[in-house]
């Protein structure tokens, strides 16, 4: 016969990881509105680094002079 005491520990953990897990489901971050959305720098952003994802040749710091100018003239208007 086997005993429960694992079975609850086992149920125990699983309680533990859910309740950690679902305070990690809250939409409130400091890159996005009250309302879940993207702010509108860090869409720029996303934007600008998608655009130098076109060119691989470019190294680091060629690719994000270019992202920082992108961003400020996105954010500018």
């Amino acid at each position: 016969m086997t005993s429960s005491v694992p079975h609850t520990r086992n149920l125990l953990v699983l309680a533990l990881a859910a309740a950690a897990l679902a305070g990690c489901a809250t939409p409130q971050s400091p890159y996005t509105g009250a309302a879940g959305t993207e702010s509108p720098q860090t869409r720029a952003a996303r934007e600008c680094w998608m655009s130098v994802e076109k060119h691989p040749e470019w190294n680091l710091d060629k690719r994000y002079a270019v992202v920082e100018k992108c961003i400020a003239e996105k954010t500018k208007r």
